[in-house]
């Protein structure tokens, strides 16, 4: 979850489906 909040905070879920390695966190 760290990964997602450092990167953006709002657009969290964006971020998953972005980053391949923060949605193996998700």
């Amino acid at each position: 979850m760290n990964i997602i909040v450092h990167r953006e905070p709002v657009t969290h879920t964006s971020c998953v489906c972005q980053d391949p390695f923060v949605g193996q966190v998700s």
